[in-house]
């Protein structure tokens, strides 16, 4: 339509009128505007959903890290958080401890308030030394080294586009 306007201005104005400079700006505009509203119905669910799910299961998805957290927590030394393999947690199995990073990201994640949160040091799987390892604290997001026999809070993670469920066929269509 926008078109047709437009060569009905050419032909009586001439190809560099007022009117087709206003048209072609108008129509510049209204294909902004629809391929605005076009990206947003093809930009990831996270931008306009919400951030965190609570899974029912134990566990927490936050989709902006990707990760999916476990709801409460245990306590222990550095060598008992790192020993996830008989760890299953709404019906996954491939439990870690997370990295500093990650608890970091996680301290200042809203998705935290839908967990059980101690304000004190957890374990990360990064190690600072043969005896020591990094511990977030979530009192006030600080990272510090400690000697890996004494006990903190461990909270585990696992990459939330996993699909490994314990006892659990992935069926595939196609």
């Amino acid at each position: 339509m926008a078109w047709i306007v437009l060569k009905e201005m050419q032909d009586h104005n001439g190809p560099t009128s007022t009117g087709e400079k206003i048209m072609k700006k108008l129509y510049a505009v209204a294909a902004m505007a629809v391929m605005l509203c076009l990206a947003g119905f093809v930009m990831p669910g996270v931008t306009f959903a919400q951030q965190c799910l609570d899974n029912g299961d134990g566990t927490v998805t936050d989709y902006n890290s990707r990760l999916m957290w476990q709801k409460n927590i245990s306590a222990g030394n550095w060598t008992r958080a790192n020993h996830t393999a008989d760890i299953t947690i709404g019906g996954h199995s491939d439990w870690r401890l997370p990295s500093k990073g990650e608890l970091f990201n996680l301290y200042n994640s809203v998705c935290k308030s839908m967990m059980v949160v101690k304000n004190e040091g957890y374990w990360s799987s990064d190690s600072y030394n043969d005896s020591a390892a990094w511990v977030v604290d979530f009192s006030n997001g600080s990272m510090r080294y400690e000697v890996v026999f004494n006990n903190h809070f461990i909270r585990f993670v696992r990459n939330a586009h996993s699909n490994t469920k314990s006892n659990t066929k992935v069926i595939r269509k196609f």
